[in-house]
């Protein structure tokens, strides 16, 4: 009897980590790309952001010289 109990908890034990795994990935999935996206273009602005500044020096400079 008591090896059936243990049985039955090591059998629900991986129904259970068999639900969150399905229940985690599809969440998961999602927030990962959302993460990766947010990052590129976090990326994408500060290098462009960094462009424009470049652009607006040598501007500066370019009207600084006669």
């Amino acid at each position: 009897m008591i090896l059936l109990s243990v049985d039955l908890v090591k059998i629900l034990y991986l129904v259970a980590m068999v639900k969150t795994f399905y229940l985690v990935v599809p969440v998961t999935i999602p927030l990962m790309v959302g993460l990766v996206m947010i990052f590129c273009l976090g990326e994408l602005v500060i290098t462009s952001s960094l462009a424009v500044q470049a652009m607006t020096l040598s501007t500066d400079k370019m009207a600084e010289i006669p």
